[in-house]
């Protein structure tokens, strides 16, 4: 499971591309935002074999 905290700018965004019905902006912020912060969070949860792993997701 991943979870994302947002912050209260990022309610504010999400907000403002709801009202104006922003599809750009929308995309923006799941790329700018969502997607980096799903891959940290992925990323920390791989162990590479020099881990003692075997490189996929645990």
């Amino acid at each position: 499971m991943i979870m994302i905290n947002l912050t209260e700018e990022d309610v504010v965004r999400l907000t403002a591309i709801q009202m104006d019905h922003d599809a750009q902006e929308a995309l923006a912020f799941i790329r700018e935002r969502i997607l980096p912060e799903i891959l940290h969070q992925k990323g920390a949860r791989i162990k590479g074999p020099l881990d003692g792993g075997t490189g996929s997701l645990r």
